[in-house]
């Protein structure tokens, strides 16, 4: 049975080694895609230095168990690869979740990580190799006069679960910040990147805790394996989730408003254009129709109506009851009503129909669709206060 554990552990974390090796070479390629644009190549970037030192992460694992005096050799650049896959994971998430502009990554992210790994490098010279070597081999068992260096040793994985957990915290308050300010500038239930945020935050934070559970309980080799391969597989998706996901470019990332353009002797008119009012407004929708775009953000249609984001996304709330998301795809329901009823449209499938109203995929329509259907069960049972959306004839 001992045999057979070792051997399934240490395949999975040749596995975990080699696979975030690869996804980083298809990061890589993707970043000098000339056809990419700017911000996807930003993203690709960093997903490939996340992917680096995943990999090299787990290497170095494999490592302490076929060969502790290399380990021994290399265990700094541990520390460092897994501090920097934490940090770099993070980074990741705050570039697609950036709700501002002027929000700017602390370089102390990247130094504190360098600092520990730097002392634990420096530390070392001052241990015999052979020491070293031993408190490797014996797990921990062996300390001799060096107790204090052989704590540190034996102690990386609760190390790293206290900054796995520290990080996978900000991860998910990022998430939850953007998933509100999404729903204001997009309307495209279809390819929502929450959805695989949330995967990656939960998959995150699930990684560690396994590998210090299997550390810390137990000595039964099929119990010690089972919290060492769990978290290996968890690890392996998770590279797998990311490099789909960013392929794809299953990500929005909120930018600026466009710049209105006003000089002196218009800035009252501005001012007065930027007052919307809901004829106007709702003519506007009714002419353009600008939800037929399944990649309809709000910048544009602030841009079109000659306001801002902030003022449109308040507008909306205010006169409808909802945000700019939940509006949109309420007239991509109408709309696709109508086609649906019109004879003209009869040999359309469900999947025609359903991306000529607007929606980017059946996918999301069902979403919508489901959404939809709950929150006019609820206002059944509680009427609301709020206007109705004036729109009936929007999208004849």
């Amino acid at each position: 049975m001992t045999d057979t554990s070792e051997l399934i552990k240490l395949t999975t974390l040749a596995a975990a080694s080699f696979i975030p090796l690869f996804c980083c070479l298809v990061m890589l390629i993707s970043y000098f895609d000339v056809h990419s644009k700017e911000q996807s190549k930003t993203v690709s970037l960093i997903v490939a230095g996340v992917f680096f030192c995943s990999s090299f992460s787990w290497f170095f694992t494999l490592i302490y168990f076929l060969h502790p005096k290399l380990f021994v050799a290399t265990h700094s650049l541990m520390y460092l690869s897994t501090f920097y896959f934490e940090v770099l994971l993070y980074y990741l998430v705050f570039r697609i979740t950036r709700t501002k502009t002027d929000d700017r990554f602390g370089c102390v992210h990247f130094i504190v990580p360098l600092l520990i790994a730097a002392s634990v490098f420096i530390w070392s010279f001052f241990i015999p190799f052979d020491i070293q070597s031993t408190i490797i081999e014996s797990r921990g068992k062996i300390y001799g006069d060096y107790k204090l260096y052989g704590l540190l040793m034996t102690s990386k994985t609760f190390t790293f679960f206290v900054y796995n957990t520290i990080y996978s915290l900000l991860i998910f308050r990022k998430i939850r910040c953007y998933q509100k300010a999404i729903q204001d500038y997009s309307a495209d239930e279809g390819h929502s990147p929450v959805r695989w945020l949330y995967l990656l935050f939960y998959l995150s934070l699930g990684t560690l805790p396994l590998l210090l559970l299997g550390s810390y309980l137990g000595k039964n080799p099929l119990f010690n394996t089972f919290f060492q391969v769990l978290p290996t597989i968890m690890a392996i998706f998770q590279s797998i989730l990311i490099c789909y996901n960013v392929t794809v470019v299953n990500f929005k990332i909120i930018e600026p408003e466009q710049t209105i353009p006003v000089n002196d002797s218009t800035a009252e008119k501005d001012h007065m254009a930027r007052k919307l009012d809901k004829e106007k407004f709702e003519r506007y929708m009714r002419q353009k129709k600008p939800y037929l775009n399944s990649d309809l953000r709000i910048t544009e249609m602030a841009a079109e109506l000659i306001t801002n984001r902030t003022y449109l996304s308040a507008f909306i709330n205010q006169e409808y009851g909802m945000n700019f998301s939940s509006y949109i795809n309420r007239l991509r329901l109408k709309e696709l009503a109508n086609l649906q009823s019109n004879p003209k449209y009869a040999e359309f499938n469900g999947l025609e129909l359903v991306q000529k109203a607007g929606f980017s995929s059946y996918r999301g329509y069902l979403r919508t669709k489901n959404t939809t259907d709950r929150e006019t069960t609820v206002r059944i049972k509680q009427p609301s206060t709020h206007n109705s959306m004036g729109t009936s004839d929007a999208a004849d």
